[in-house]
């Protein structure tokens, strides 16, 4: 069964984000991972809204992204 990896992200550097997405799509490769949504935070339901993007990554097992942090 597939699984859903949801970050919110705050951009300090641009310059280092843009060095670290290419890597991003290497490990999305080595893990069988899909970009579902890369984009502008739009606000919490409830609570604060701290971050500025928000990411979401469909991996094919909980132990796919398990192995990504391993």
């Amino acid at each position: 069964m597939s699984a859903l990896m949801i970050s919110t992200i705050s951009v300090k550097d641009k310059a280092k984000l843009g060095e670290y997405l290419p890597k991003v799509s290497q490990l999305r490769a080595r893990y069988g991972a899909e970009m579902v949504f890369r984009g502008p935070a739009q606000g919490a339901i409830a609570g604060a809204q701290d971050h500025q993007m928000a990411v979401v990554v469909r991996f094919p097992s909980v132990a796919d992204i398990d192995a990504l942090f391993a």
